[in-house]
């Protein structure tokens, strides 16, 4: 890659340092992830925009990498290489008091999308790890269960029912309140507990195989209903 190509002979278009600017366009016809952007500093800063601008990321290769474009109107950082304003490269965002920042503790790190998708590093005494989508209700938390610090993304996770004992207070949990949960695998999934396994539903509790069942239990096996039991088969066997 160029360093940038011959410098000016004047200095009317060579820029050193980092700049503001303001992202104008981000709709890439090349689909090279660029922008562009206009620097209000200038004479008619208000109206011209550059050429199109790289994106700095953390770490980028062919098809992998993070992808995070800037939307039109966000404030940016901006060099140019070898000082050359036609080869823009946006450093990163800036926050502003116009464009405040989705925290305001350093308890919390991660990142949270316009819309409110978050996935948040929480580093306060409860520590945690949590992916949430823009209404908060539904998620998944590894760590601490419970809400530690006062800041914007303090999150805890909801208490599900339990029959016998009481509900964790760390580990991993998955949760919707509202639509499904759902589950699934090509191959076998195996549930394993060196204690206890509850499983709690407010309305009917369905179990089905195409194949055989099994149930199988070292100690007693209880089978019980409210309002009767019934086992049904064409051949049924009870020992």
């Amino acid at each position: 890659m160029s360093a940038g190509g011959p410098r000016a002979t004047t200095g009317d278009l060579v820029l050193y340092g980092v700049h503001y600017a303001i992202v104008t366009q981000n709709q890439d016809d090349e689909k090279r992830a660029r922008v562009k952007v206009r620097l209000p500093w200038l004479d008619h800063g208000d109206q011209d925009q550059t050429y199109w601008a790289l994106l700095s990321v953390p770490f980028v290769g062919d098809k992998f990498g993070f992808y995070t474009i800037p939307d039109v109107d966000d404030v940016v950082a901006v060099m140019f290489i070898a000082g050359d304003i036609s080869r823009p490269v946006v450093l990163g965002g800036v926050w502003s008091s116009t464009d405040k920042p989705p925290e305001e503790t350093s308890d919390f790190r991660g990142y949270r999308s316009r819309s409110g998708c978050r996935m948040v590093l929480d580093d306060t005494s409860s520590s945690k790890v949590y992916f949430n989508e823009k209404t908060d209700k539904n998620g998944v938390i590894v760590g601490s269960f419970g809400k530690g610090g006062d800041g914007k993304q303090a999150k805890e996770a909801p208490k599900p029912k339990v029959v016998n004992g009481s509900a964790a207070d760390s580990g991993v949990a998955i949760y919707t309140l509202e639509g499904d949960l759902e589950i699934t695998s090509k191959g076998k999934i195996t549930v394993t507990a060196q204690t206890h396994i509850d499983v709690v539903s407010d309305q009917n509790f369905d179990c089905k195989a195409t194949g055989s069942a099994t149930l199988e239990a070292q100690g007693m096996a209880t089978f019980s209903g409210s309002s009767g039991a019934k086992i049904e088969g064409s051949n049924t066997k009870i020992n």
